[in-house]
């Protein structure tokens, strides 16, 4: 089993279905996305981990059913805040766990979480297989890699948690 995988906690490890992970707000996002593998403090991301990305608001157009990973809810399930919380060397085991509650609640169309680096926010995993096609619709969305309200978003979500992001070089 690989000691580092790409990807996220919840992503299927079977590749049977696609998936979308989200945050409550941009903060939870930055958190979630580009600050999980933070190791010093101030921490600086690198600027190319911000090519290609973009930041969007999502709308929610239908309720969803979600599996919550937090609380009393961990314990129900036999699990505690390592779940949520581990590093990346872990993910293997937490794509299993992912399967085993998907198994455990046929209904639910993903998972929420509190965001592993500011647990005041709340961090998604919405399953493709699970969820109707319209069931979200794209507000806005705007790239991070370049100036302008996504990349300022970012930035200043970035510097709640001591850390620093630079733009990319132009290209």
């Amino acid at each position: 089993m690989p000691s580092r995988l790409g990807g996220g906690r919840f992503d299927s490890a079977d590749g049977s279905y696609a998936f979308l992970y989200a945050g409550s707000d941009p903060v939870a996002c930055v958190a979630e996305t580009l600050l999980r593998d933070r190791n010093a403090v101030p921490y600086r991301v690198p600027a190319k981990r911000l090519l290609g990305l973009r930041l969007s608001e999502l709308e929610v157009a239908r309720d969803w059913v979600v599996v919550n990973l937090f609380g009393p809810s961990l314990s129900a399930i036999g699990q505690d805040a390592w779940l949520t919380s581990c590093g990346p060397a872990d993910y293997p085991v937490t794509r299993r766990w992912a399967a085993a509650i998907r198994a455990w609640a046929p209904a639910a169309s993903g998972l929420v979480w509190r965001a592993r680096h500011d647990n005041d926010r709340f961090a998604y995993v919405l399953f493709s297989d699970r969820s109707p096609h319209d069931a979200l619709t794209v507000v806005t969305s705007d790239p991070v890699d370049k100036p302008g309200p996504a990349f300022t978003a970012v930035r200043d979500a970035a510097r709640l948690h001591n850390a620093i992001v630079s733009l990319p070089p132009a290209r």
